[in-house]
């Protein structure tokens, strides 16, 4: 159970470092200048790709964590359980 809570608290750092890759990527500003006739469309995509990907990262742990959270409870519950039995 110790270690259950160790790792949603290392969890829960890296979920926020990936917070804030996101909020960082979400206000970048594309250079060189639209007068440069670079493909500005192909820039966008990717762009919006690794956005994207970040956000899938960011699902996916608190996936993890809920998914710790359940097992923690039910680690929880049977050992209370086992618990009573033994002092009765």
């Amino acid at each position: 159970m110790i270690s259950t809570i160790i790792l949603i608290v290392i969890i829960n750092g890296i979920s926020s470092i990936v917070e804030n890759l996101i909020q960082q990527s979400s206000g970048w500003t594309i250079y060189p200048p639209l007068s440069a006739g670079i493909d500005l469309e192909q820039i966008e995509q990717e762009a919006k790709l690794k956005n994207n990907n970040l956000n899938i990262i960011s699902n996916l742990i608190l996936i993890i964590q809920i998914s710790l959270l359940v097992f923690l409870a039910y680690c929880g519950f049977k050992t209370g359980t086992k618990f009573n039995k033994r002092t009765k």
